[in-house]
This record gives C-alpha cells, sequence and structure tokens, in this order.
C-alpha cells in the first residue's frame, strides 16, 4: 500500500490542472479524471512544480518515449541514454539555471 507520495513535475499547467477541480480543460477531462481518481488511493500526496532540469531522468524517458511510436512501452532495464542520467543524478550533481523572471525563483 502506498503511504507517502511526492509528485514533482516540470509542468506548472499539469501540477494546476492536478491540483484544482477546473474543468475548462475539457480535451483533457477524461485522463485528469483517471488521475484525479488514482491520486485518492494515495493518503498523503504532494504535487509540486519543479524546472526540467531537475527532472532530467523523467525527462529523457519522456523524450525518449516521444521518438518511440508506441503507446506504451514496459522496460525492465533503463535505457542507455538514461543510464548516465541515473548516475549523475545519484551522485547529486547540481545543474544551474539561468532565469529572467524573479518569481520563478520561487516557483521551483
Amino acid at each position: 500500500m502506498l503511504l507517502t507520495i511526492e509528485l514533482d513535475v516540470d509542468s506548472k499547467a499539469v501540477v494546476y490542472l492536478l491540483s484544482n477541480n477546473d474543468s475548462s480543460s475539457a480535451e483533457f477531462a477524461p485522463i485528469l479524471d483517471d488521475c484525479r481518481q488514482f491520486m485518492t488511493l494515495i493518503p498523503a500526496l504532494k504535487i509540486s512544480h519543479c524546472f526540467r532540469e531537475a527532472n532530467t531522468c523523467a525527462d529523457g524517458l519522456a523524450k525518449a518515449g516521444s521518438r518511440g511510436g508506441q503507446d506504451f512501452v514496459m522496460l525492465e532495464t533503463p535505457p542507455v541514454e538514461i543510464i548516465q542520467l541515473l548516475f549523475r543524478d545519484s551522485s547529486g550533481s547540481v545543474c544551474t539555471r539561468l532565469c529572467s523572471d524573479p518569481a520563478a525563483l520561487s516557483a521551483g
């Protein structure tokens, strides 16, 4: 049973849509409803925005998936292009991001 999940998403729009019952996005309603229903199964869930640079493994998997042409892929081992990202992530390496908007610094 899942007890606590922290979900870091690199899209502010997705964080907003999942965190609010906004029905103005009718075209995304079916998947948002599915996500919200799944979210009710997790007793403690925190959804927050993070910059893409802080989520490089997920970003790399999403890019690889968009090139694959398949609807669903289950991986037993990380793809070669993700292994280096996993190593950098596990070693605690940092990445610098330039922000032109000072408000963006508090949004991360």
